[in-house]
C-alpha cells in the first residue's frame, strides 16, 4: 500500500517516474512507470539489452521517459519526482556523488535535467507498489533477453551484432 506522505509528496509534482533495472551476468532489463498529473496519462516503458551493467539499467529507464516527456511536450519546466531504489541514480542524480562509469548515460540525464525540474528520491526496494511492479517487469525482461538474442543471433548471425540491433525497448500505454 502506498504511504500517504508518498501519495501527497508526488502529487506536488507534474510528472511521477517509478522504475527498476535489473542486471545479471550482462544481460539487463528495466521497468518505469511514468505518471503524468497534468493530463493523468499512464505509461508503462521497459526495455533490455545484453553486455550492460545493472547501473546502466537502472538509469536507462528514466532517460527513456524523460526523452519521451521531452519529444511529446517539446516544452521546458515541468517537475519531475524519479522514485528510485538504486542508491547509484539518486545520489548521483541528485549531486551528492560524482558518476564514475557511464558517463554518457549521466551526459544525457544532464541534458534531460536543463529541460525539467529533476528531483531524485530514494526509497527501499519494494516498499511501494509501482516499484514493485518495475522490479518484476525487469526481472522478467531480463529473464527473456537471452532467449531473444540466441534467437536473433540463430537466424541473423553476427549481423545482428554488427548492427547494433542488441537493445530491446517497448512502451506500453496504460492511459485509461
Amino acid at each position: 500500500m502506498t504511504k500517504h506522505w508518498l501519495k501527497n509528496l508526488a502529487e506536488k509534482f507534474d510528472i511521477v517516474l517509478v522504475g527498476d533495472g535489473s542486471g545479471v551476468n550482462e544481460e539487463g532489463a528495466w521497468a518505469v512507470v511514468l505518471m503524468d498529473n497534468r493530463d493523468h496519462e499512464l505509461r508503462l516503458f521497459l526495455g533490455g539489452a545484453s553486455k550492460t551493467t545493472v547501473n546502466v539499467m537502472e538509469l536507462e529507464g528514466y532517460l527513456h521517459a524523460l526523452n519521451y516527456l521531452w519529444r511529446k511536450h517539446s516544452r521546458d519546466g515541468a517537475t519531475v519526482l524519479i522514485l528510485s531504489d538504486s542508491s547509484y541514480v539518486v545520489n548521483c542524480g541528485n549531486g551528492e556523488s560524482t558518476p564514475r562509469s557511464n558517463l554518457e548515460f549521466w551526459a544525457a540525464m544532464q541534458r534531460l535535467k536543463r529541460q525539467f525540474f529533476i528531483t531524485f528520491m530514494f526509497l527501499e526496494r519494494c516498499s511501494f507498489p509501482l516499484n514493485s511492479l518495475c522490479d518484476s517487469v525487469a526481472g522478467g525482461v531480463r529473464k527473456e533477453i537471452r532467449s531473444i538474442l540466441y534467437l536473433a543471433n540463430e537466424k541473423l548471425g553476427d549481423w545482428v551484432w554488427e548492427t547494433g540491433l542488441d537493445p530491446v525497448s517497448s512502451e506500453y500505454d496504460l492511459t485509461f
